[in-house]
């Protein structure tokens, strides 16, 4: 094949965003080299579909935004292809809460996820045991008690007082706050574990927002909006006057 011309075999499906968006822009064109079947669909035609079944909407409702955010990021890579496209849409399934009620993978079930070691260093043991014995002559291994308990980490009672004392620079503040919170943590937090980066980024705004009213900082607060849709100065001192409210 020439740079500009992919053959596809078997089942493919493309410009699915098309059924989502008022208007695609029309990058390829598909053509036959032998005998196949093709169908299509339409957005009218998908609305009407769903309209016959409210749970299967709210279903493909959720999926429809998780895929439009996935073709969103990776479009604007340069390596993004039609490979890709459909990547997004089967990863956009099984992160669907439908189908992960259908199909529960093993490693998000809260018996097999463990936060205890993110952010922690490990080091070698080097435990003392001794043996006692019993009444049948087995061997009880017993931790020795002596040994002192590791001391507490990075906790969010530090960053709180920190960040009121003005010793946290804004462009450190994410990085902390990872770090006192288990789940937030990209590689091995809860919400990775569990596939739901979008509910991780939510909690990271939500934090973030949250700090920003307190230390009184409109630009920390409004730095990811657009300016069409920027807070008003206004609307900025309503929220500081009810952070202030709920202050002990």
């Amino acid at each position: 094949c020439s740079s500009d011309l992919n053959v596809y075999t078997g089942c493919h499906w493309f410009a699915e965003a098309a059924l989502y968006a008022d208007a695609v822009m029309h990058a390829t064109s598909l053509r036959a080299e032998t005998f196949g079947e093709a169908f299509s669909l339409t957005g009218a035609d998908l609305a009407q579909c769903l309209m016959n079944s409210p749970t299967c909407t709210a279903m493909y409702c959720e999926y429809a935004k998780e895929l439009l955010a996935k073709l969103r990021r990776s479009t604007a890579l340069p390596t993004f292809n039609q490979a890709a496209a459909e990547e997004c849409t089967i990863a956009s399934v099984h992160q669907n809460s439908y189908y992960l009620e259908l199909h529960p993978d093993p490693k998000t079930m809260l018996e097999n996820i463990d936060l205890s070691k993110v952010g922690v260093t490990e080091e070698p043991e080097h435990e003392e045991v001794y043996h006692d014995q019993v009444e049948d002559n087995a061997a009880v291994i017993t931790l020795n008690v002596d040994e002192p308990e590791p001391a507490p980490g990075y906790t969010a009672a530090d960053l709180a007082q920190q960040v009121l004392a003005g010793q946290v620079e804004t462009k450190d503040i994410l990085a902390k706050l990872r770090e006192c919170i288990p789940e937030l943590d990209p590689d091995r937090g809860s919400h990775t574990l569990l596939s739901q980066a979008g509910e991780r980024e939510r909690s990271e705004s939500c934090c973030l927002s949250i700090i920003a009213l307190i230390k009184g900082s409109y630009e920390d607060y409004t730095y990811p909006q657009a300016e069409k849709v920027r807070l008003t100065a206004e609307q900025w001192q309503q929220l500081q006057r009810l952070t202030k409210w709920t202050r002990p």
